[in-house]
């Protein structure tokens, strides 16, 4: 079994859709609206191995707690440095062990992004 996609129904689209471009390099790879009128971007990482899926949905956007999506970068450093310069408040370095280390930011619906 492949994981295809994850999917994050939102309150805010536009903000989404811009934080995973920005942020975190992704690109649209579909955009359209459904038969009921629903707006839904599916972006996809660098190298086309992640998707997201967001749907505008405010009466279901995500509101919970417990989730993190982590994404690995080859300079850790300079990810947080450039979270920091954005803006968005990366967590300390955790280092749960002496070979991992990894920090948070938070993406415009409240999901939680382990950066490693």
């Amino acid at each position: 079994m492949k994981l295809v996609h994850i999917t994050i129904h939102t309150a805010a689209i536009r903000e989404s859709v811009d934080f995973y471009r920005e942020v975190l390099a992704f690109s649209v790879d579909a955009s359209f609206t459904n038969t009921a009128g629903t707006p839904i971007v599916f972006l996809k990482s660098p190298a086309g191995e992640v998707r997201i899926e967001l749907i505008d949905d405010p009466a279901r956007a995500y509101s919970g707690s417990g989730l993190s999506l982590g994404f690995r970068t080859a300079d850790l450093a300079a990810a947080w440095d450039a979270m920091e310069q954005r803006g968005l408040h990366p967590t300390a370095m955790v280092s749960p062990s002496p070979n991992v280390r990894f920090f948070f930011i938070t993406d415009p619906n409240g999901v939680r992004i382990q950066i490693l």
